[in-house]
């Protein structure tokens, strides 16, 4: 039982660790791309993983640090104008705890659907991550309007690049969860079996 826990603890502090580098190391966990005015990010996955693995509280505290992350490269090196939104806790923090939880639910809700447990993984890698993209962009919308105004213009143009990271950015970043998560917890599982 103990040697479980401490696997367990092992796991978890990794995935802390990954999401710590990933916010560390320009280009890693927050690719920015300035010419087309975008970021994308791999930093979900380790939250997925820690979610779906073990559970709600963890995805919380992995939620919390990607947040905290988040909010930590506004502040110390924004690089696009649009970085600046995140220095507002409600846009960096708030949707990366909500998406912590929400994808521990979406896995387990999916599980009563869904009989297959690595089918399950991957609707609920996905939807997580189609989720979080709502809530932080959504955020994005509701406080950074005047930044937004800013670099976009009109309201018009908000409504049109927000769109276009849901359609593009959203969905590239759920595939890649799906991916990348699936494997990875199938081996976790296995590890934490022994």
């Amino acid at each position: 039982m103990r040697n479980n826990s401490v696997k367990k603890l092992t796991v978890v502090s990794m995935l802390l660790a990954i999401i710590i580098l990933m916010a560390a190391v320009p280009q890693i966990g927050f690719i920015q791309i300035p010419i087309l005015m975008l970021s994308i990010t791999i930093m979900h996955i380790p939250v997925i993983i820690g979610s779906l693995l073990e559970g709600p509280k963890v995805g919380l505290l992995l939620g919390a640090a990607f947040g905290i992350s988040s909010w930590a490269v506004a502040m110390i090196r924004p690089v696009l104008p649009t970085d600046y939104i995140f220095q507002n806790p409600l846009v960096s923090i708030v949707p990366r705890l909500l998406f912590g939880l929400a994808a521990y639910y979406l896995f387990k809700g999916s599980l009563k659907f869904i009989k297959n447990q690595k089918v399950a993984m991957s609707v609920g890698a996905i939807s997580s991550t189609l989720i979080h993209s709502i809530l932080v962009l959504g955020s994005a919308y509701i406080f950074g309007t005047q930044i937004l105004t800013e670099v976009y213009g009109a309201l018009p143009n908000i409504i049109i690049f927000l769109l276009t990271m849901m359609g593009v950015n959203a969905i590239i970043e759920a595939l890649v969860a799906a991916i990348v998560a699936v494997p990875v917890i199938t081996a976790l599982q296995k590890y934490l079996k022994k």
